[in-house]
């Protein structure tokens, strides 16, 4: 049994939600609701108490009904300008009462919602980066956070469960070992160890005497060769897995935290979710899909691949085991698109190991190439689809749109990007430096640019363009007298990664496609957002501005 449904578009003027904010002044924002997520989802929680998937990302909390596959209703929290409320990390409590929740605010805040009353139990302030990771304890009386600024902070809530109002918290402990960012934590079962992994490549296993004691490191592990991006205790906390970007799946002792072996040495990609099943024999773990990474249930005990499921077109960022029921939940894709499938055959049932059960997804599209007319002006071409045999600069152009007159044109030719100026050449040549010709680079800081996706010259070459995972940004393209380049504006709208960006002919504007599922338009002049496009997978359409028009 599968589904896939048709959902209405909705556009809403909202302010801030209650649920994920505090209350403050606050413009009305007019929002585009494809009825699912428009970006990344972080994180997934089975609520066995209502029967329902809850799915954390972008900038909203998803509740899905398993029967139906419906979605059930949706908490906004912070809705700030570019990425300002994005949602990265969550976790919910063993008792299915409280879901915490942080990413990127102005204040780097972590949230604990009250899900019987939808309101914030407690702030929690430490942080100085966005929030990448959290988990609570089994008990529910201690959480874990692990942020860019490469901290993981332990906080006590032993006062949660009395507090009348809202409880403004400082973490209880301060572990600083780590000398990058924090992607991965876990709490054992006991809640006296706990597991850490970030940028460093380190794994770090922390132990403490009692839940009055400190953490102190028991063990640290250098297998991976590359950041640790995902990792896990087993229900009984007697193994750790863990996934890298070295895209190595590793085993290690959940007591002593030494490393076993390693159950998968090429999963094709970086590892982004590892979930393991009730009984701690198998894990479902997910790395990049649609260029070599797979989705796959794994058997611990032979090494082997039981399972693999197809569904997902791209990075799989999260993954669920339900506890009692034959289901799994992974998210991802190109439209970040959320799976319900079967782990298991019944034969009882007549089903299938890797199953659809639902697929859940909003209207919308992400958006993966842009380019403006080359005589037609306001006419913007954009593509929908992710070639993986052709580079991000050349992803194929499906529709376009005319922005003055407000309608589908065909045919034409546009010109996406200039990476020349004269015999000036521009060149990623990592994930957070361009060249320059031979003697110059624009490096970008990774914890505020995230990876570089595009780049493009003016067509004065005045000034270079550079969209990433966090921001897009303009750049003088002549050095200043320290050798850097200084920033000329930054354009902020996008609540997703700049896939593709294109200036127009006369230089006056810039195009725009992000997996927020929107074409934009920016003044180059000035760095404002002029207008906004929502299409639909049945090219329905919404194109508004900032002001609400």
């Amino acid at each position: 049994m599968s589904s896939s449904r048709p959902v209405r578009v909705l556009t809403l003027v909202l302010s801030c939600c209650a649920a994920l904010a505090p209350a403050q002044e606050s413009p009305p924002r007019l929002l585009i609701d494809p009825q699912g997520h428009p970006g990344s989802v972080w994180e997934m929680f089975f609520r066995t108490s209502t029967d329902e998937l809850i799915t954390v990302g972008d900038k909203s909390i998803r509740f899905w009904d398993l029967g139906s596959g419906d979605l059930v209703r949706t908490l906004r929290g912070e809705i700030g300008e570019g990425p300002s409320g994005q949602l990265h990390a969550a976790t919910l409590s063993r008792d299915e009462r409280y879901l915490v929740v942080g990413g990127n605010d102005a204040d780097n805040t972590i949230r604990i919602i009250d899900l019987e009353t939808d309101r914030i139990a407690a702030v929690l302030r430490g942080h100085t980066n966005t929030v990448l990771h959290l988990d609570f304890s089994d008990d529910g009386l201690w959480l874990a956070s692990g942020s860019i600024d490469t901290d993981v902070l332990v906080w006590d809530l032993a006062g949660l469960a009395d507090a009348e109002s809202t409880l403004e918290m400082t973490p209880q402990e301060r572990l600083d070992a780590h000398d990058e960012p924090v992607y991965a934590l876990d709490f054992a079962p006991d809640g006296l160890r706990l597991v850490t992994g970030g940028d460093d490549d380190r794994l770090i296993l922390w132990q403490r005497e009692s839940p009055e004691a400190g953490f102190e490191i028991l063990a640290s592990g250098t297998e991976h060769t590359d950041d640790v991006s995902a990792l896990a205790f087993s229900p009984g906390g007697a193994l750790i897995l863990s996934g890298g970007t070295d895209h190595a799946l590793n085993l290690w002792d959940g007591e002593t935290g030494e490393f076993i072996e390693t159950t998968d040495a090429d999963l094709g990609s970086s590892i982004h979710a590892i979930a393991f099943s009730p009984d701690s024999r198998r894990a479902l773990v997910s790395s990049t899909t649609g260029t070599g990474g797979v989705t796959a249930i794994y058997d611990l005990k032979t090494n082997t691949r039981l399972v693999e499921f197809g569904g997902h077109d791209n990075r799989v960022r999260a993954a669920a085991w339900h506890p009692d029921r034959n289901l799994v939940a992974t998210s991802g894709g190109d439209d970040h698109d959320v799976y319900l499938w079967r782990p298991d055959a019944d034969a009882g049932a007549e089903t299938e190991a890797g199953e659809l059960v639902h697929h859940l997804v909003g209207a919308g599209r992400a958006n993966w190439s842009v380019a403006f007319h080359d005589t037609l002006p306001g006419v913007v071409g954009f593509g929908r689809t992710y070639a993986a045999d052709e580079p991000m600069e050349r992803q194929p152009l499906e529709l376009a749109f005319d922005f003055l007159n407000f309608e589908f044109v065909e045919d034409g030719e546009y010109t996406r990007t200039l990476e020349a100026s004269g015999d000036i050449t521009l060149e990623k040549t990592d994930d957070k430096t361009i060249a320059i010709g031979p003697d110059d680079t624009i490096v970008t800081d990774r914890r505020v640019d995230g990876i570089i996706r595009t780049y493009t010259y003016l067509p004065d070459a005045s000034e270079i363009v550079v969209g990433g995972s966090f921001r897009l940004i303009s750049l003088a393209a002549e050095p200043n007298g320290e050798g850097g380049h200084d920033k000329v504006h930054e354009f902020i709208g996008h609540n997703g990664e700049v896939k593709a960006v294109s200036p127009s002919p006369d230089g006056r504007h810039l195009a725009t496609a992000s997996d927020d599922q929107t074409v934009r338009l920016w003044s180059v002049e000035t760095g404002e957002l002029l207008a906004s496009l929502f299409v639909t997978a049945e090219r329905e359409w919404v194109c508004w501005t900032p002001s609400g028009h």
